[in-house]
């Protein structure tokens, strides 16, 4: 039901997913998550995975799924976007 009042509606640039078209480098997805102020762990719960596979994608001794990556995109973009509203309205 994409229609249902309760569902929540998020959009989502369409460049943000557009560049992806594979696994991303090991450099990448370090550096993806430092810029977002994320531990380890806090990046592997984002995406469902044990701690120990998110270091082995770091490490570069695994490659990082695609969908994988694109899913940490958009978990760290609706973070950022919550963030940015959770104190809207408050002046102090």
């Amino acid at each position: 039901m994409p229609n249902h009042p309760n569902r929540k509606q998020i959009r989502f640039p369409a460049s943000l997913l557009a560049g992806i078209s594979g696994p991303p480098d090991p450099t990448s997805v370090l550096g993806e998550r430092i810029n977002s102020g994320l531990t380890q762990t806090q990046a592997a719960e984002l995406v469902y995975v044990p701690l120990r596979t998110w270091q082995r994608w770091e490490l570069g001794e695994a490659r990082m799924p695609a969908a994988a990556w694109a899913l940490f995109l958009i978990r760290i973009l609706d973070k950022t976007r919550t963030a940015k509203y959770a104190n809207f309205g408050n002046n102090g």
